[in-house]
């Protein structure tokens, strides 16, 4: 017999089931509690930084009470965190901690503390989580710029549907085993693409550095990263292969292109990070990042051809090769390249124009380099085409596990 269902008087939930209550936020959790020190002394104490904060995960650092205590936020186990400013909010940072030194943790001022009353805290945090919280948090969201913040007063009051102690508890042990699952399945997608990025480079560096003929007779580059290549192949320096074409990128303020918006990329040191109404160039060249963290850690792709009309600005470096050179198996081959011996700067790292110009390259007959082109292109393609599979199943799991969630805690489907 289905569940006999009122209206819940929120436009954005509609109906819920008899018995169940809408209660604002402020009412059953303390939203940020103040810490009583009591007779505690400098004891030992978590210390959360915004970049340990994830999706219903965290990590902490020992810190001194007394070095925390004035300038934090505190939160003790059990309670609830979450990212108040963007895009940390909308990347779902929210944990309930747990296992805190002393059970004393403090962090970042740029978040909320939720410590549950009169409702279970599991149950809280899971409706922290339902998508018409994200929804409606998002819309109140303050500020200028690239920080914008989750009001205060939209928490506090913040509508949300409460069963009953033993319903809430159901659905919260409900939600643990269906999103612990989910989160299996997307970690294991997960790490499946890695794997085929590694897979990908593996053979690029490989047929950039060895060709295509395994016959081929060998000679040691000299070169520690690329080993031995074929006897035929020039060893040589980015200076020799390619014109430097930095002179003619030119910056364009964030408020500038506000006032320029079209559709010519606008390249950076991390690719296309804007579109604009003008372009400087109309010819494929390769573009390098000058400058970042990306640099060090390869967590993004460095190299990116320019293609078509597009702008770019002074954090990436232009590259034209060379006539006896192919654009795209050159930018293959420098994507490969070790570059710890050339960034300079540890908080900032940069490749400087002058080190780019030493950074060795191996120079096959351009014959080898359009043979080489044609079988990577082929096989990086088969490759991409299974990781944004991957990728999309990622995508599926996680909307299905923000659906899961949000007719759960809404009463939509029965547990």
């Amino acid at each position: 017999m289905p569940r006999k269902m009122k209206d819940s008087g929120i436009e954005w939930i509609g109906e819920i089931p008899e018995g169940w209550e809408v209660k604002k936020l402020k009412y059953v959790a303390q939203l940020n509690p103040a810490f009583k020190r009591g007779k505690i002394g400098d004891v030992e104490v978590s210390f959360i930084p915004m970049e340990c904060l994830g999706n219903n995960n965290f990590s902490f650092k020992n810190a001194k009470l007394d070095d925390v205590i004035n300038s934090y936020t505190y939160f003790a186990d059990n309670d609830i965190i979450m990212a108040k400013v963007t895009p940390c909010f909308e990347n779902g940072n929210i944990a309930q901690v747990n296992n805190l030194i002393n059970g004393i943790g403090f962090g970042t001022t740029e978040i909320y503390v939720f410590r549950s009353l009169l409702i279970n805290s599991k149950y809280l945090l899971y409706s922290l989580q339902s998508e018409d919280f994200r929804q409606n948090a998002i819309s109140t969201m303050y500020g200028t710029g690239g920080l914008k913040r989750v009001s205060s007063y939209f928490i506090a009051n913040y509508k949300f549907v409460m069963p009953s102690s033993n319903t809430q508890t159901n659905i919260s042990k409900f939600l643990d085993l269906k999103c612990s699952a989910i989160d299996k399945s997307i970690e294991l997608q997960e790490l499946s693409i890695e794997k085929l990025q590694e897979y990908k480079k593996a053979i690029i560096t490989e047929i950039v550095t060895k060709g295509l003929n395994p016959n081929v007779l060998m000679k040691d580059s000299g070169i520690e990263w690329i080993g031995e290549v074929p006897e035929s192949w020039r060893i040589s320096r980015v200076r020799n292969e390619f014109n430097n074409l930095d002179g003619l990128r030119r910056p364009v303020n964030s408020e500038n292109r506000g006032d320029m918006e079209g559709q010519y990329p606008y390249y950076g040191a991390s690719g296309i990070i804007d579109k604009i109404n003008d372009y400087i160039f109309e010819n494929p060249y390769i573009l390098i990042g000058e400058d970042g963290a990306n640099l060090k850690f390869r967590n993004l792709p460095l190299i990116y051809i320019g293609e078509g009309k597009y702008w770019v600005n002074n954090h990436a470096h232009i590259l034209d090769p060379v006539d006896h050179n192919h654009l795209q198996y050159m930018a293959y081959q420098l994507e490969c390249v070790d570059l710890s011996n050339f960034i300079t700067g540890s908080t900032q790292p940069k490749l400087t124009q002058g080190n780019l110009s030493i950074i060795p390259v191996i120079v096959p007959t351009l014959s080898e380099q359009q043979a080489i082109v044609a079988y990577l292109n082929k096989k990086c393609a088969t490759i991409d085409k299974t990781i944004a599979e991957r990728q999309g199943l990622i995508e599926k799991l996680t909307e299905y596990k923000k659906s899961l969630i949000y007719e759960a805690v809404t009463g939509n489907v029965e547990v």
